[in-house]
Order: C-alpha cells, then structure tokens, then sequence
C-alpha cells in the first residue's frame, strides 16, 4: 500500500490506498484458522451476573465451530489481579503463536466497566479494584503483550461492560485482525446486565440465526451492524482497529451467499482524496464500484474538487467500520432510508403535473371539497 508521503496532508488519503482499503473489505472471506484460544474473565465478586454472558459466550464460540473458552474467574483473594490476568492472556497468546497456521484469539470481559483518564477499565465494585483493559488492548495493536512478539495472531475483543466504547482505530495498513466488540456507545455508555438482552446475548442469538438461515458466513462487523439498528436502548460499538473484520464459514450444507443480501444499517461519510481526481478516473471508480456485492454497495452522493477532492458517499455500515480509522474518512450519520435528494425533483414534477391536471379540469367537474 502506498504510504503518504511528509509533503501530503495527513488527513486525507490517496485514491489507491481507498481503493485498496475497499478491496481488503470486500475480500476478507478467505481467512482460515488452524487454532483457536479464547479466554472469558468476570470477578468472583460480581453483581451484574456476568456468569450468565460467559455461557452465552460459550455457545458463541460452539456455533462458529472454535474451541471452547477458559474461564477466569479473578478470586475476591487475590492481591494482585491485574498481575494475574496480564499472566493469563500471555500464556494464552504464547500457545496461539506457537500453534501451526493461523491462530485466533477472543478476549471476552463481562462485568462493571469504567473510564480513567481516557481509558477503559475493568472494575470489581466493591471494594474498587480495577484492571486496565485499555493497556490490553493497545500492547495487541502493537503486537507485543509483556514483552513477547504476538506474531500474525488474530483478536477479538468482546466487551460486555459499560463505557466499552473509548477505544479508537489505529490506522495500519496489515494483514493481521485487531477487532472490538463493545457493549455501549457515546449516546448511552451504561450497559446492559442479565436478564435484560446484553451484548454477548444479542452476539449468541444473531449469529445462532445466520446458521439456523443457511448463511454460508458470517462477518463480526455485518453482525454488529445488524444488533446496532435493531437496539433501541443502548446501541453497541463495533471497531476494527487493525486489518478488516473478521468472516467466518460456517460448516455443512449452507445455501445463501451473505454478500448478496441488503445491508439492514448504512452510513454516510465523507473521504477526502490526496489528489484531484480527474473526470476519468472518478468514473473508472464508480465503474468499478458498480459491481461490488449488494451487501457492500457503495453510492457516491457528492464530489468537490479542490486542491484535493472531497467525496461523499453512502455504504452498507459494515463498509464503513472498515474505512473508519483511516486518514480522510469521516463519519456523518449512519441511516436505515435512501438519499431522497435524487427523488426531489422527480417528486416536484409529480407535484407539478397533478396541479396542472387540477387547474385544467373545468369548475363544474372538480370534486367537491
């Protein structure tokens, strides 16, 4: 991927680092993992009922066909349980690396969450201790937890605890999966607890029916795209701070192909492009994005030439969380209707044919009013 170079402005991206970065999502079904390790951590001394998300956790991981998760339960004794969880996920990662092939991770954390200095925490209660997940998760953005090289490993992070949503993208164009699954958002950052419908239920119940549909796959960011526009409490976070959503196959006989369906979520967001793009390659552009998948249709909503060109577009959300986090891309508003600006005038000369119609109807025959 071509890198912006010091002269270039650093919030803007070039025309082939877009496209590419459109092409890496539409692709990203050809993943295949030889391992799969996973960990679900709640406090022995928890009042949400976290216990209840770790077995729905569990049949998250048995529906995607992984191996079960270990489960970490910090013990009201213990002194030091960061030390002990920040040991855990090391081992943890030491035999995903150590395995043969692609190996993946999934953190899972249910229980009180909460912000310190503009990072997130994992929090007892009573009486207060806390373990810094924000730390966690930026060492795996790095690729070095404690001191050892987490290679090619990919991660999921679930977070099922209020204020689960500060984490942000980190913009590195590479080949492994960083991804958070979060809980709440900036609207409503408190979260849900059982028996009430919490982030890990809503992941259990929405991809146990893509299988029970016959879907062939499954992406994490169409899935969280799916439970965002159907919440109407508090809507979950989906962020994918390195490489692209991960997809995964679901096995036996599976007759729809996910990309061909409509997305249930959209988004509006502008892109601003490093240079001027000329008339022919705007449209080899929309040329070529005329024939990406209905699950990943893009429509180009407005263009301004400057100095650089400023491009607004409309894509399925799942697109979008994918471009989020890169350099030019900024998000206006995600949608669930159609841009009626490209109805308006049609609208209008609807309008104006039915009263031309009216007012040449004679007096004696117009309706009654």
């Amino acid at each position: 991927m071509t890198a912006i170079s010091a002269g270039q402005t650093t919030n803007a991206i070039t025309r082939v680092q877009f496209e590419d970065a459109i092409t890496r999502t539409v692709n990203n079904r050809k993943r295949i993992y030889n391992a799969s390790f996973a960990l679900s951590v709640r406090w022995e001394r928890d009042n949400t009922d976290a216990s209840t998300d770790t077995d729905n956790f569990q049949a998250i991981l048995s529906t995607l066909n992984l191996d079960q998760a270990e489960v970490m339960v910090l013990s009201e004794q213990d002194g030091t349980p960061g030390w002990t969880f920040q040991d855990k996920i090391r081992r943890m990662f030491q035999r995903a690396t150590m395995a043969s092939g692609k190996s993946i991770v999934f953190v899972h954390y249910a229980g009180h969450g909460e912000v310190r200095s503009g990072q997130l925490f994992a929090v007892e209660g009573r009486p207060n201790r806390r373990i810094n997940l924000q730390r966690l998760i930026d060492s795996v953005v790095a690729g070095d937890v404690q001191d050892f090289d987490i290679g090619d490993t990919d991660t999921v992070f679930v977070l099922d605890c209020c204020y689960s949503h500060v984490a942000t993208r980190a913009y590195d164009p590479t080949t492994r999966v960083v991804e958070i699954l979060a809980a709440c958002d900036d609207s409503n950052p408190i979260a849900l607890t059982p028996p009430r419908n919490t982030l890990t239920g809503k992941l259990r119940g929405e991809i146990a029916r893509r299988k029970h549909d016959s879907h062939q796959s499954v992406i994490l960011a169409d899935v969280m795209a799916t439970i965002r526009a159907n919440s109407t409490v508090v809507k979950p976070t989906h962020i994918v701070k390195l490489g692209v959503s991960i997809c995964f196959r679901f096995t036996g006989v599976m007759r729809i192909d996910p990309s061909t369906l409509a997305p249930s979520l959209r988004a509006v967001f502008s892109v601003r492009i490093v240079e001027n793009m000329t008339r022919e390659q705007l449209e080899r552009f929309l040329t070529w994005i005329e024939t990406l998948p209905l699950g990943y249709t893009i429509e180009l909503d407005a263009v301004y030439p400057t100095t650089s060109t400023l491009l607004i577009f409309q894509s399925a959300y799942t697109v979008f969380v994918n471009l989020a986090g890169y350099p030019g891309v900024t998000f206006i508003s995600e949608v669930t209707s159609t841009n009626r600006r490209k109805y308006l005038k049609q609208e209008q000369r609807q309008e104006d044919r039915s009263s031309t119609l009216k007012e040449n109807i004679p007096f004696s025959r117009r309706p009654k009013p």
